[in-house]
């Protein structure tokens, strides 16, 4: 997980200066893929579909050190989440009987 934070107010964890705004830093919490996807599960969701997003190729030549600086410490992804009872409603293979 990663937040965007001012320098008056870093969040606990590592924190990467962009270089090209002192008023924006990014400050990442030990976390890992597995932490996220149990989340979810406890949550009684399931992931219905999943994207990253990059910098637009416009954006990335006008900003090539940018570019260089999100590559190397951000990596966002966007979660499409639904509740799990959802997902066996919408299953052929349940037959369109929702279990519990």
């Amino acid at each position: 997980m990663a937040a965007v934070d001012s320098p008056r107010r870093p969040a606990p964890g590592r924190t990467h200066w962009t270089g090209w705004n002192e008023d924006i830093a990014l400050t990442k919490r030990a976390c890992t893929m597995s932490d996220v996807l149990n989340a979810f599960s406890a949550a009684g969701l399931w992931i219905e579909t999943t994207v990253e997003p990059q910098l637009g190729e416009e954006a990335a030549r006008r900003h090539p050190h940018k570019k260089a600086w999100l590559n190397r410490y951000l990596g966002i992804l966007i979660f499409k989440l639904r509740p799990v009872e959802n997902r066996r409603e919408n299953d052929p293979d349940h037959h369109g009987v929702p279990q519990r």
